[in-house]
């Protein structure tokens, strides 16, 4: 029974133990930028960017007048929606959630960032008792849920523990 318990499991979390005085970049990676291209070694960071899974800020797959400039380019863009398409359930989870009550339950959607052309933030509000910051968050139903970049953030740490 031994040499089962040895064998690699896939679904099994491996750790990295490593000795903090052996880490000599440990400061830097904590102000490091989170990047897109992340998503080949994903950590929280990342998957709390909405700017990676965000209908609105995902390529569209038209290219330049319907032509891509390069096989480079048309991969680029399928890379990144499938980036965006795998790991956006995820991100929704770790999201601010609508809370908006329907007759039998909460909403429960994740809220995405207003796009910047979005035209209907007007009327829109932070939930938040007592928030007067600009909305920046909303849900895709019509008339639910809203919050500025200040409360959603707050949120994600509370869904983060």
């Amino acid at each position: 029974m031994d040499i089962l318990g040895d064998i690699d499991k896939p679904w099994r979390i491996l750790v990295n133990e490593t000795n903090p005085s052996e880490d000599t970049d440990g400061d830097t990676q904590d102000n490091r930028i989170v990047t897109y291209s992340d998503w080949e070694a994903p950590k929280m960071e990342w998957i709390c960017n909405p700017d990676f899974f965000s209908p609105s800020r995902c390529p569209k797959m038209i290219g330049q007048n319907g032509l891509y400039e390069s096989p480079e380019d048309y991969l680029n863009c399928v890379l990144r929606l499938w980036v965006a398409m795998t790991f956006s359930e995820g991100h929704a989870a770790l999201a601010p959630h609508c809370r908006s009550r329907g007759q039998i339950m909460a909403c429960g959607n994740a809220l995405w960032p207003v796009s910047d052309s979005s035209q209907n933030i007007s009327g829109l509000r932070c939930r938040t008792r007592g928030c007067k910051h600009p909305v920046e968050f909303c849900c895709r139903i019509k008339n639910h849920d809203s919050l500025c970049g200040n409360c959603a953030a707050r949120s994600v740490k509370e869904h983060m523990g």
